[in-house]
C-alpha cells in the first residue's frame, strides 16, 4: 500500500504480486483516487511502523488462525455484531488514509474504536461481505491481506443500534452499489490492533474476476 504519481496526481495504490520462477505471474492493483466519487486522503497515507514489527517470540498464531481472526472481521460486519470479533481495545482503522476508527480528532463515530463501533450495531446496511480472499499472510508480523467486497442493496434505510436508537442510513448506503476494498489487519495476542483499507465504489454485485462467484 502507498502513494503513486498518476499525471501528476498523488493517488492511493494496493499492489498485490505473485512471483513464480523469479516472473510476476498475477498482479491485482486497487487504485483509490480522489476524483473517482469516493474519498481518498493520500496527503494522510503515512507508513505504520506497527506494520513491521515481529510477533513476541511466544506470539505465534499458525496461519490458519490469523485468517479466521480477519474473517470474523467480516462476520462482525454482516451480523452487526462485535462479539465475533477479537478486537485490542485501542483498534484502529484507516481507510484511504482517513482514520474512520479511534480517531481523537474525529466526529461522531469516527472517535469510536473499532470494537465500540462494533459494539453499536451500526452495520446491517452492509448486506454481504462476499468473495473474501486471504492471499497474503505473514505469521511473523501477525498480518493479513485480504481482499474483499462489501455489498449494500440499498434496501435497508433504517438501523435499530443495540442501545435501541434509530439510526437513518445516509447516502449513498441507501442505494445498491458495492465497495472493492484490499484491507490489511495488524493482529497480536490474538486481537486485531490495527486495520487499513484501501477502497474504491465498485457496481453492486460486480465480481472480481479472481475468486469464485457466490
Amino acid at each position: 500500500m502507498g502513494v503513486v504519481n498518476e499525471n501528476g496526481h498523488p493517488q492511493i495504490l494496493a499492489l498485490r504480486l505473485k512471483i513464480e520462477n523469479r516472473k510476476i505471474s498475477e498482479m491485482e492493483a486497487i487504485v483509490a483516487r480522489s476524483g473517482g466519487g469516493g474519498f481518498a486522503r493520500p496527503q494522510d497515507l503515512v507508513d505504520k511502523p506497527i506494520f513491521h514489527e515481529p510477533l513476541a517470540a511466544d506470539d505465534h498464531p499458525s496461519r490458519e488462525e490469523l485468517v479466521r481472526i480477519a474473517n470474523s472481521y467480516f462476520e462482525g460486519l454482516e451480523k452487526a455484531t462485535g462479539k465475533l470479533t477479537p478486537f485490542d481495545p485501542q483498534c484502529t482503522r484507516i481507510e484511504n488514509g482517513a482514520v474512520t476508527a479511534n480517531n481523537p480528532d474525529g466526529k461522531g463515530m469516527a472517535k469510536m474504536t473499532c470494537g465500540e463501533q462494533f459494539d453499536t450495531g451500526f452495520s446491517p446496511f452492509i448486506t454481504h461481505v462476499r468473495e473474501r480472499r486471504y492471499p497474503i499472510v505473514d505469521e511473523e508480523r501477525g498480518l493479513v491481506y485480504s481482499i474483499i467486497f462489501f455489498d449494500h442493496a440499498g434496501t435497508i434505510t433504517n438501523v435499530k443500534w443495540t442501545d435501541g436508537t434509530d439510526h437513518k442510513v445516509s447516502p449513498p448506503f441507501d442505494t445498491p452499489y458495492a465497495f472493492l476494498l484490499g484491507e490489511l489487519f495488524k493482529i497480536k495476542n490474538g486481537k486485531i490492533m490495527r486495520v487499513e483499507a484501501v477502497l474504491l465504489n465498485v457496481p453492486y454485485g460486480m465480481p472480481s474476476g479472481w475468486g469464485k462467484k457466490e
